[in-house]
């Protein structure tokens, strides 16, 4: 493949291919410490969850 063919490729990709507007830009210094991704798993109870959702089903 030329140079020319190349570069002409990057760019097609470079349309096709946008970063969020937000990638990058910081949430700041009062962030919460934790993560709050675990914080949720571990508030989930997946055995309530799944009872809630059968019952729903029987109603």
């Amino acid at each position: 493949m030329a140079k020319e063919e190349l570069n002409r490729l990057w760019e097609m990709l470079g349309m096709r291919f946008k970063s969020h507007p937000w990638h990058g830009i910081s949430i700041g210094e009062s962030a919460p410490d934790e993560d709050l991704t675990q914080a949720l798993w571990d508030a989930l109870d997946i055995e309530d969850l799944r009872a809630r959702l059968l019952n729903k089903d029987k109603s």
